[in-house]
């Protein structure tokens, strides 16, 4: 047997052999993980850990997760509750949290992250044209665990393996993505997103990926 600790819910868990260095899903958090090869320890030890019970064949169901290692240093990123937005990632600036005076360092200030919720990374995604920089495309991902949010307080990129899938925006997740992308870029950058604009202003609920032409 082999031993994983998540590093969404940082769950003690015991795996099969057959999991080396494979993914799986935590069955707690469903934070995608990777069994490391680990041959120090005994059955005796892990199995006084918690076991991971009904955990999925390896790689089941592990293609359709979007995977994100890292943050891209040409996009801004978005964390957004249930209808407002919680905070921003971006590169010169790290993380930051929205309080009543704007937004201030998450870390400075981990107690005006909310403790628990649903939460959506949104990355708004800009590329160099010929007519300079411009927003290029919009993705938009579920996370994991209840208490995500607390994780920009952190490491910058601990909340990147929560990731479960992609996910969408109710009308006022988009007015909150909407306010927050006027608020971090200027408007010749965003002023000319057509597509974006028009998905954020409208009502469909189900797309997951915006992209400019």
């Amino acid at each position: 047997m082999i031993r994983v600790t998540c590093s969404g819910c940082n769950a003690n868990l015991k795996l099969p052999d057959e999991f080396i260095g494979r993914k799986f899903r935590c069955p707690r958090c469903k934070a995608v993980l990777t069994a490391p090869i680990d041959l120090e320890g005994s059955d005796e030890d892990a199995a006084s850990q918690t076991e991971a019970v009904e955990t999925p064949a390896p790689d089941a169901g592990i293609a359709s997760i979007p995977r994100l290692g890292k943050f891209n240093a040409n996009a801004v990123y978005f964390l957004v509750g249930a209808e407002n937005l919680v905070g921003q990632w971006k590169l010169d600036t790290g993380w930051q949290v929205k309080g009543t005076q704007g937004l201030l360092p998450a870390k400075a200030n981990a107690q005006l992250i909310p403790a628990s919720g649903k939460f959506l990374l949104i990355e708004a995604l800009c590329d160099q044209t010929e007519q300079g920089k411009k927003l290029k495309k919009l993705t938009i991902y579920k996370l994991g665990p209840s208490d995500a949010a607390k994780r920009i307080a952190g490491e910058p990129t601990a909340i990147l393996s929560l990731i479960t899938g992609y996910g969408t925006l109710t009308k006022n997740q988009k007015n909150a993505v909407l306010a927050a992308i006027k608020n971090v870029f200027m408007r010749e950058i965003w002023g000319g997103a057509k597509k974006i604009r028009e998905f954020l202003l409208g009502f469909d609920s189900h797309t997951s990926t915006i992209e400019e032409e």
